[in-house]
């Protein structure tokens, strides 16, 4: 009995890292998408990270930088949204394990979405810097963070660093999961619908 409670225990833990990863990816898009895009004198629409000032003071550019963290967020909140759908079914069900094939895809899933968050993490951190001495000549990104939309997307760098962080809790979590599953279980014979329980001995 007290294993069977383990393994719902760590489904659970899984399953928080997953919703806590659900609501950074939704941060990181709300923020960047709103603070990421800046408008200037002549009304055009610029991105502020990697932003550089040319010698005849005329602003330089590329809008791709904030769609990488944007497009990004939202690939981490549908594959995050969706393994935690699964998670809350087989807690609903009072399974003790998943699918063997559905643990180990959240195991691979979760080193690829890890890289992917410290990924954004690093593009919206290198794209401040540039943009504050490109901008503010002589200051630190710490004095840039003053400035409003610096500030917001320094809170949504913060989120991908947290988010990858998840991510690896989340791996950890599921790999002694895996590790733990004991070798016979008994399941039905529906492999979509499958119920994976311990054993229980009389």
């Amino acid at each position: 009995m007290l294993n069977t409670s383990n393994a719902r225990i760590r489904l659970g833990l899984s399953l928080v890292c997953l919703a806590f990863i659900f609501i950074l990816s939704l941060v990181i898009m709300g923020t960047v998408g709103v603070n990421g895009h800046i408008t200037f004198e002549n009304l055009n629409d610029g991105c502020l990270l990697y932003m550089s000032i040319d010698d005849n003071k005329v602003a330089s550019y590329n809008n791709g930088y904030c769609l990488f963290p944007i497009i990004g967020g939202a690939i981490t909140c549908v594959t995050s949204l969706l393994f935690m759908a699964y998670w809350v079914m087989i807690l609903r069900r009072r399974d003790d394990f998943a699918p063997r094939i559905v643990s180990m895809a959240l195991l691979a899933t979760s080193v690829v979405m890890a890289l992917f968050s410290f990924a954004i993490c690093g593009e919206i951190g290198i794209g401040l810097n540039k943009a504050c001495g490109a901008l503010v000549p002589g200051q630190k990104l710490a004095q840039c963070r003053s400035i409003k939309n610096f500030a917001a997307l320094y809170a949504a760098q913060v989120c991908a660093g947290l988010m990858g962080g998840f991510w690896l809790a989340a791996l950890v979590v599921e790999w002694i999961q895996y590790k733990k599953r004991p070798s016979v279980l008994s399941t039905s014979s529906d492999p979509i619908s499958q119920t994976t329980v311990l054993p229980h001995h009389s």
